[in-house]
């Protein structure tokens, strides 16, 4: 199995999905009461929407668009670059099948057509050194299936601290990218270091 630097979600870490989300319910549902991300406390937030079931909220996002029109998070693209320039990265993402042409349409856009996506939600099968990521369910998965990684909660509303997990507050500092580029280093060195044994007087 190949290995990678960084493994990056795509929604709720670099596209702000959410955001696009509400103003899709907004535009359909106009005399329902507006939502923020703020709002959405939860990883199962359906009940907070004025769908009855998740397949309904599906079909919206994908008349919608929602894929395609969302935008990123503030200085994501360049937090990407960067990390991409340093160490390397691979966007490990849970969507739909459905959405992959919105999803290559939507990285090509924002200067991203080169990379590489696995479509895969197990995440762990995807072997990286750190891995950042915001959902609860692939947060607690990481956590189990990926012991010598590093790993990097995304902090949003929906999701609480794990112990053990490092938390990451946006990509608005350029701290934040380099803590990322330099754990992904650190891990890469211990991992060759316990392949290799150490060196021999």
């Amino acid at each position: 199995m190949r290995h990678y630097p960084v493994g990056i979600d795509l929604d709720g870490v670099t596209v702000n999905f959410m955001d696009a989300l509400l103003k899709a319910i907004a535009e359909e549902y106009p005399h329902a009461k507006p939502l923020t991300e703020a709002d959405i406390t939860d990883w199962e937030f359906l009940d907070k929407t004025p769908f009855g079931t998740w397949g309904h909220l599906w079909r919206l996002v994908r008349h919608h668009d929602v894929f395609r029109k969302a935008l990123p998070y503030p200085r994501a693209i360049e937090a990407i670059h960067f990390i991409g320039h340093n160490v390397g990265f691979v966007f490990v993402m849970g969507r739909p099948l459905w959405a992959v042409d919105s999803t290559y349409a939507w990285l090509q856009k924002w200067g991203l057509g080169d990379a590489t996506v696995f479509h895969n939600g197990m995440k762990g099968e995807v072997e990286c050194s750190v891995y950042v990521e915001d959902g609860p369910p692939y947060l607690a998965h990481l956590k189990e299936t990926r012991p010598q990684s590093v790993l990097f909660r995304m902090v949003r509303p929906w999701n609480r601290p794990i112990e053990g997990v490092r938390d990451l507050h946006g990509w608005d500092s350029l701290a934040a990218m380099r803590v990322v580029a330099a754990s992904t280093e650190a891990n890469y060195a211990a991992r060759s270091e316990e392949e290799v044994g150490p060196a021999e007087d």
